[in-house]
């Protein structure tokens, strides 16, 4: 039927959907934690790239005739923590984005009301010296 490989392949799929749908209905409130926690990020991202660093370099001095295979590896985790970085730092941008639109909308409407505010002062200011004017007999 299925060799030892297909199944760990099938299983390693299995897993990888699984924690992608999480992630999937997750990801709202892990952007809030991220916009929220940026600086703690930003230190994490920094540990994380030297552990890698600090890992590459002990692997090499414990194993050095694996020498390909290490740089590889560190090729891998190197470029896959940078994505995240980015994605993490783009999920940012766009909150901060979608904020400051809705600033912008609120800051507009807020000026279309006192506008209309105003406006509608002037009216009413001209109706009572229209009014005060018939009382006064100023016709």
């Amino acid at each position: 039927m299925f060799s030892n490989i297909e199944y760990l392949m099938l299983d390693g799929l299995i897993i990888i959907s699984i924690f992608s749908l999480i992630l999937a209905i997750l990801w709202e409130k892990l952007r809030n934690f991220f916009h929220n926690n940026y600086s703690y990020f930003d230190f994490i991202f920094v540990i994380a790239y030297f552990m890698e660093q600090l890992t590459l370099i002990t692997l090499l001095v414990l194993e050095p005739q694996k020498i390909i295979f290490w740089v590889s590896i560190f090729a891998l985790l190197v470029i896959t923590t940078a994505s995240i970085q980015k994605l993490s730092m783009d999920s940012r941008d766009r909150k901060i984005r979608e904020l400051n639109i809705k600033i912008k909308y609120s800051s507009e409407r807020k000026s279309e009301i006192i506008e209309n505010l105003g406006s509608q002062i002037k009216n009413l200011s001209d109706y009572i010296n229209e009014l005060e004017n018939n009382l006064n007999g100023d016709y």
